[in-house]
């Protein structure tokens, strides 16, 4: 497989993750990385008032998925680009957190 469906294939099994549940389908770095945090860190009020937004190109369509949004490679590849850490780590600051990703 090229990088771009390695890519998809990681966003798509992370999207299937829930805290609540036990399952397989969940990122680890440092802690376990659930769709919920990357879908809160999108949807914080605090990031859309920013004049300078940490990720601009982001959309509903990148966290809201359907069968057909799971194909889109790009779409992957903005949910788990180098600007998706920098926003996380901001939310994260923002939270007061001493999680570290």
């Amino acid at each position: 497989m090229d990088i771009k469906h390695v890519i998809k294939r990681i966003r798509n099994n992370i999207s299937k993750s829930d805290e609540k549940e036990c399952n397989t389908k969940e990122l680890k770095m440092n802690n376990y990385i659930f769709w919920s945090h990357l879908i809160n860190a999108y949807t914080c009020k605090w990031d859309n008032d920013n004049a300078f937004q940490l990720h601009h190109k982001l959309k509903d369509e990148h966290f809201y998925l359907n069968s057909q949004l799971k194909m889109r490679n790009k779409l992957a590849g903005d949910v788990l680009d180098e600007n998706m850490l920098i926003l996380m780590k901001s939310f994260q600051i923002f939270l007061g957190t001493q999680v570290q990703l």
